[in-house]
């Protein structure tokens, strides 16, 4: 079993972000999608999107991450985040991505 094309798009677009973002991993936020997906997931979401997310939950790419009171005002912060098989998977697939040595 593979990957949905969702799936792809969204680790993809997660493993550029990363790459902007030098050492600190970023989030990705369930019903805030990244503006850099495409426009038909930006059609249809939230629903590809958080379907997306939770498959690439499920194969242990993503975890939640989860702070109580770090958000605005005291609210709990949570976001997805990869976990280090989904930096190698982002790393594997596409090589431009790759963490700085």
């Amino acid at each position: 079993r593979s990957l949905s094309a969702e799936a792809l798009v969204c680790l993809r677009t997660y493993g550029a972000k990363c790459s902007q973002m030098g050492s600190e991993l970023p989030s990705m936020f369930v019903g805030e999608p990244p503006e850099q997906l495409p426009q038909h997931f930006k059609d249809k979401c939230p629903v590809l999107y958080q379907q997306a997310l939770a498959e690439l939950t499920q194969w242990r790419l993503l975890y939640t991450d989860y702070k109580v009171g770090a958000g605005e005002g005291g609210v709990d912060y949570f976001g997805a985040k990869a976990t280090d098989l989904g930096r190698s998977v982002i790393e594997h697939m596409w090589s431009e991505l790759a963490r700085p040595t």
